[in-house]
């Protein structure tokens, strides 16, 4: 039991890579080019001991999704940020309509 735990963890450590290079370097695609470069390794040693890369596989998904959101999200974000001239309109800070209508503040938490 404990070797399949074991290897089950090694199975994942691109994706281990992947956030650990992410919170050195803050960059996405540095942190997925790392990780899917740990994957490569660990497939080709997996390989050469007749093992399975069924969850090596799964991470290298996860890490290639995780990129993907990442930058659609960047991109959505500069895209809005350019049709409002770089300010950012949709504030969470403003009081609901209805609470600006009738006068009403916000009350102290404590």
């Amino acid at each position: 039991m404990a070797r399949a735990f074991t290897n089950s963890i090694l199975s994942f450590l691109s994706t281990a890579v992947f956030f650990a290079t992410f919170l050195l370097a803050g960059d996405v695609l540095t942190a997925a080019i790392m990780a899917t470069f740990t994957a490569i390794v660990q497939f080709f040693i997996r390989r050469s001991q007749h093992r399975s890369a069924a969850l090596l596989l799964a991470s290298l998904a996860i890490v290639f999704a995780l990129t993907g959101l990442s930058l659609k999200g960047e991109e959505a974000f500069a895209a809005t940020l350019s049709q409002t001239g770089g300010h950012v309109t949709q504030c969470g800070c403003r009081l609901a309509p209805h609470a600006a209508e009738a006068n009403l503040s916000a009350a102290p938490l404590l």
